[in-house]
């Protein structure tokens, strides 16, 4: 990623990010291999901007920020160079995730899930398979009925 500052000396200019694929990926979901954001500088500013990329194979991947310059752009930052490694299978799970636990906990653990976090934010189409067994979905109907009368 590099950060671009149209004009340094004008209050309220905004920055031009630019966002680049790593090498050897394929953007997905309408992405672009190279695609810059434009950022209004207000107080406590936010943006959330994420580019998806299919990477083929295995192996090592290199990020480089290859800057594009424009005469009327000043360079404001821009990432280190690095190197990641793309592994066929994942290496560590997070068996805390409710990814991980909707599809390979116990009822119990997927019960105990849904009564301590905010079931608002979980996808609840991924315990859709569970649903066949009528205790678990009187549980599951029962407790999320309960939580938010």
């Amino acid at each position: 990623m590099v950060v671009n500052q149209p004009d340094p000396l004008v209050r309220g200019s905004g920055l031009a990010v630019l966002i680049q694929t790593p090498v050897g990926s394929i953007p997905v979901g309408n992405g672009q291999p190279t695609k810059t954001v434009a950022l209004d500088l207000e107080p406590y500013p936010h943006a959330d901007d994420r580019l998806f990329v299919l990477l083929p194979e295995a192996g090592p991947v290199s990020c480089t920020s290859r800057p594009r310059r424009e005469e009327t752009m000043a360079l404001v930052a821009s990432a280190a160079p690095f190197t990641f490694d793309v592994v066929p299978k994942p290496t560590k799970l997070d068996t805390e995730s409710w990814e991980y636990v909707s599809q390979n906990g116990t009822a119990e653990q997927v019960l105990a899930f849904l009564g301590r976090e905010n079931v608002f934010a979980l996808d609840l189409e991924l315990i859709a398979f569970r649903m066949k067994v009528k205790e678990f979905f009187e549980t599951t109907i029962k407790l999320l009925t309960d939580r938010h009368r």
